[in-house]
C-alpha cells in the first residue's frame, strides 16, 4: 500500500517537472509552494527541510536575501518563526501593524478573522474598507494579500466574495474548487460583468 506523502504528492512531481524544464517552470515567475503546519512544528520542520534538500541543492529556491529561483517557499500555520533563509513566513494580514515581516513573502488570515462575519453572504462597506486598508497595507510592507475560508456555498455567494477579492486587489485567490476558478470568465468577473 503506497501513502500520499508532502514527498509523492507535491516535491518529487514538482522537482521532476524543474529538472525536464531546465529549472524554470513559468518565465521570470516564481512558484509558490505554501506548507501549512498543522500539527508540531520542531518536529515537523527537520522532516521538512530534509525533504527540500535537493531542490536547494539544485539552487530552485528563492533565498530572502532578495535573489529569486524557481521556488519561492512560504511556511503558514503553526509554522516555527524562526526558518531558514529560504523559507519565508505568511504573515498575519489582519495584524500587520504589529508583526515583524522582515521574513514574510506574504500575507494572510481567514476572512472572518480578519473581517468579521459577513451579514447575508455579504461584506458591509466597513468590512470592504477594512480589507481594502489590510491589501494596501499588505502591499507597502512589499507582502501578498491573500484570504482563506472563504465561504464556497452557495455558487453565487462564493463567486460574489471571489469576485470582490479580485476588484479589491488580492494577489492570490485561495480556490478550493479548482474547475470552477478555472472556468470562470475572470473578464466578465474583473469588469462586473458577472452577477452571481
Amino acid at each position: 500500500m503506497k501513502f500520499s506523502t508532502l514527498r509523492s504528492l507535491y516535491l518529487d512531481p514538482l522537482l521532476d517537472l524543474l529538472d525536464s524544464r531546465n529549472g524554470s517552470i513559468f518565465d521570470n515567475e516564481t512558484l509558490v509552494l505554501l506548507l501549512d503546519f498543522k500539527s508540531n512544528r520542531t518536529q515537523l520542520l527537520p522532516y521538512v527541510e530534509k525533504h527540500l534538500e535537493p531542490f536547494r541543492e539544485k539552487n530552485y529556491t528563492t533565498l530572502r536575501d532578495g535573489i529569486g529561483w524557481p521556488i519561492t517557499i512560504v511556511a503558514s500555520g503553526n509554522a516555527p518563526s524562526d526558518l531558514p533563509s529560504d523559507i519565508f513566513l505568511d504573515a498575519d494580514i489582519s495584524n500587520l501593524g504589529s508583526s515583524n515581516t522582515s521574513t514574510a513573502y506574504d500575507a494572510s488570515a481567514s476572512l472572518s478573522k480578519a473581517l468579521g462575519s459577513s451579514v447575508l453572504g455579504r461584506l458591509s462597506s466597513k468590512q470592504r474598507a477594512r480589507m481594502q486598508e489590510q491589501i494596501q497595507e499588505a502591499h507597502e510592507k512589499g507582502l501578498k494579500a491573500r484570504y482563506w475560508d472563504t465561504p464556497s456555498w452557495p455558487v453565487s455567494r462564493r463567486n460574489w466574495f471571489w469576485e470582490t477579492l479580485v476588484e479589491e486587489g488580492v494577489d492570490v485567490l485561495n480556490v478550493d474548487d479548482l474547475t470552477a476558478a478555472a472556468c470562470l470568465d475572470w473578464g466578465f468577473v474583473r469588469w462586473g460583468w458577472f452577477d452571481g
